[in-house]
C-alpha cells in the first residue's frame, strides 16, 4: 500500500488506471486539469494497492484541512479468477 502525498510525478500512472477502469464501466475519465490543479494546491493525495507488483486499486484524495475526501475510486481485482478460467 502506498500514500503519496507529492503526487506530482505520479499522475500520468493514476489516469492511466482509473481511465482505463472508467472505460470498463462507462464512468467519465479522470480530469486531468482538475487532478494538475488539486495538486499544485498541495491539496491532492494518491493511494495505491498491489499484489505482486500489480495495481489493485487506485484512489485520489481531495484534502482540505484536516479533512479528505475521496475524489476517484478505481480497482482492478473484479472477475480476475474468471477471466482465467476459475469462479469469482
Amino acid at each position: 500500500m502506498e500514500f503519496i502525498t507529492d503526487p506530482e510525478n505520479r499522475l500520468d500512472e493514476f489516469r492511466a488506471f482509473y481511465d482505463a477502469f472508467a472505460r470498463q464501466k462507462s464512468l467519465e475519465p479522470s480530469d486531468h486539469q482538475w487532478l494538475v490543479t488539486a495538486c499544485k494546491a498541495r491539496q491532492l493525495a494518491l493511494s495505491s494497492a498491489s499484489q505482486n507488483g500489480e495495481a489493485l486499486v487506485w484512489h485520489a484524495h481531495v484534502m482540505y484541512g484536516e479533512t479528505a475526501g475521496l475524489q476517484f475510486s478505481g480497482s482492478n481485482f473484479r472477475n480476475k479468477e474468471e477471466r482465467a478460467g476459475g469462479q469469482a
